[in-house]
Formats: C-alpha cells, sequence, structure tokens
C-alpha cells in the first residue's frame, strides 16, 4: 500500500505545478522571429526539346504577377548540372504560411490567372500544358539571413 501512495504522490508532484508553470508561460514575451526571407525553391527538368514550350507558357504566369503588382520569382536558367531551371518564389508571409490551410495571396494569384485566361477550364488546360513539358520537378524550402 505505501508503494501505492508513494507512486501516486510521485505522479501528482509534475500536475501540481502545472498551473504555475502555464501562468508563467502566459506572461512570457512572444519569442522573436528570426530576421530571415523565405523562399520555396523549385528545381525543373525539362523533357527534350520542351524547354521552350515551357517558357512560352510561364509568360502568363508573369502577366499575372505583373497585373497584381507583385515582383515575380526569380529563375535561374541552368548551364551545368542534372536541372534546366531553378525558380525562387519568395514566402511574403513567411515560413508559417506553409501551414496555412488557404493563402490569400495564392487564391487571388490564380483568381487572377482565371481572369486573364477566361475561367477555370482554360487555367485547368494551361497548367495540363505546362506540366507535360516537365520531366520531373524537386520542391526545397531555403531562406537568406537578413541580420
Amino acid at each position: 500500500m505505501r508503494i501505492l501512495l508513494a507512486a501516486a504522490a510521485a505522479l501528482a508532484v509534475p500536475f501540481a505545478a502545472t498551473p504555475a508553470m502555464a501562468e508563467a508561460h502566459m506572461d512570457a514575451a512572444e519569442p522573436e522571429l528570426a530576421k530571415k526571407d523565405w523562399y520555396s525553391v523549385v528545381f525543373f527538368k525539362f523533357h527534350p526539346g520542351k524547354m521552350q514550350e515551357a517558357m512560352k507558357l510561364i509568360e502568363a504566369f508573369v502577366k499575372v504577377d505583373e497585373a497584381l503588382g507583385r515582383d515575380g520569382p526569380m529563375a535561374l536558367h541552368m548551364d551545368t548540372g542534372e536541372w534546366d531551371m531553378v525558380v525562387a518564389f519568395k514566402m511574403e508571409d513567411g515560413i508559417a504560411s506553409m501551414g496555412w490551410e488557404n493563402n490569400p495571396r495564392n487564391e487571388e494569384w490564380n483568381a487572377e490567372l482565371a481572369r486573364q485566361l477566361g475561367g477555370e477550364e482554360a487555367v485547368a488546360a494551361h497548367w495540363a500544358k505546362y506540366m507535360a513539358t516537365v520531366d520531373r520537378s524537386q520542391n526545397h524550402i531555403g531562406h537568406i539571413d537578413l541580420d
């Protein structure tokens, strides 16, 4: 019986401190975010002979950024290595936006693309044509330190 009481007391001790710890946590200052610009970086390998077609299809995406007054992504056409192109998209709302169910900036961009191309069916057809030029791709996340 003593062992059972000792075990129960040992288990109860951490829970007795929980309200005090919770109060201290609530009083703590919000943690400061690191000063970084976050990027979604996509590596593309196009099917042989399809890169020029892909670039023409990408022009529609550039027009959307221009219409919305946004800086587009940075694109690098690769001269060495296995990839044809690397595109870095700045995550304007930071890394936390990856956890959002809906990103308002993406929704606005998609709506403008639909407006420019003539509706959702035209957008789906455009994406299908573009994706048919892509052999494979990889997505990565990176950052630039600002301090």
